[in-house]
């Protein structure tokens, strides 16, 4: 009995971990591509996807720990790399932005805490 529990158990750990899929490193980037508001605009235009804008200030610690551990996650970069343009934004460095008739800044009117995403 014990037997065929421990051969049930270790046939469903090896098809889980089959299951699992890592990324080939080889398609995975090595770090997330930050752009400026205005690039990733520009570069939406030509190939439409949309973007992730990380809104940070220096004096941020979580911001920190964003950049330290969610933003050098493997999985994270893969990612974000293939589906959006990302942005890092520090609304107290940056000057407004017009993007078509619309000011970035005055779309960030709502946003007291940091970071927002």
């Amino acid at each position: 009995m014990k037997k065929i529990l421990i051969l049930v158990i270790a046939a469903t750990f090896s098809i889980g971990m089959m299951a699992v899929r890592t990324p080939d490193k080889e398609k995975t980037a090595s770090k997330i591509e930050w752009l400026s508001i205005q690039e990733a605009y520009k570069r939406s235009q030509k190939e439409p996807r949309k973007m992730v804008i990380d809104v940070y200030t220096e004096w941020c610690g979580w911001c920190k720990v964003m950049d330290q551990k969610t933003f050098t996650n493997t999985q994270v970069i893969d990612f974000v790399s293939k589906k959006y343009y990302a942005v890092k934004y520090n609304p107290e460095k940056e000057g407004d932005t017009m993007l078509k008739n619309t000011s970035f800044k005055s779309l960030l009117q709502g946003i007291n805490g940091y970071p927002t995403t």
